[in-house]
């Protein structure tokens, strides 16, 4: 499936960055890293602890966002709540 985008498109920077940086490789492998670690077992001699670090930043990150949306959606409910 191609997916089309405009000129202006945010993703275009985001392809660009993930695939000429750093921090963006590094992102792609821990994304797979966490595909292949959550259906596969894996040793941990084969992740790196680099990988491990982002990893776990990874999923701080996660749950620092679920936090704040869940923190957004009771704020949403309780405007709702007081307009009635």
């Amino acid at each position: 499936m191609v997916v089309e985008r405009c000129d202006t498109c945010p993703l275009y920077t985001l392809d660009w960055v993930r695939s000429h940086s750093f921090s963006g490789r590094l992102l792609d492998r821990v994304l797979h890293l966490e595909f292949l670690a959550a259906k596969f077992k894996m040793p941990l001699d084969e992740v790196t602890d680099e990988e491990v670090t982002a990893l776990r930043i990874l999923g701080e990150e996660r749950d620092e966002f679920q936090r704040e949306l869940a923190e957004q959606q009771r704020q949403e409910q309780d405007d709702v709540r007081r307009q009635r």
